[in-house]
């Protein structure tokens, strides 16, 4: 990750954007969740390319696992630069279902 993109400042505006994205969903708040979903439910969701690009943003999921911690972790695969095809696995967050909801 180039570090002029990943200044203190910039994340200070990523996480805050981070924060102001999940509150606009009604994150955590989500009541449905709540009651469908055991406190404690694991679970996992893949990222997964859908076509040809370049991937760019690993630090938007490092501000999501340093976000979300402990309640998820993710096991990111790729890194910014490389070429992506269809099906190209992206990264593998686990965790809590009800985290990995709220966020998704």
């Amino acid at each position: 990750m180039s570090p002029d993109l990943y200044t203190p400042m910039n994340k200070e505006k990523i996480v805050a954007l981070w924060r102001e994205a999940l509150r606009e969903d009604g994150y955590p708040a989500d009541i449905t969740s709540q009651v469908a979903i055991p406190e404690q439910a694991q679970g996992q969701a893949d990222i997964v390319a859908q076509q040809e690009g370049v991937f760019a943003g690993a630090y938007l999921l490092d501000v999501a696992n340093e976000e979300e911690s402990p309640d998820i972790r993710i096991d990111l695969r790729v890194a910014d630069g490389d070429r992506l095809l269809p099906g190209t696995p992206v990264a593998r967050i686990e965790g809590t279902l009800r985290t990995l909801l709220g966020i998704e």
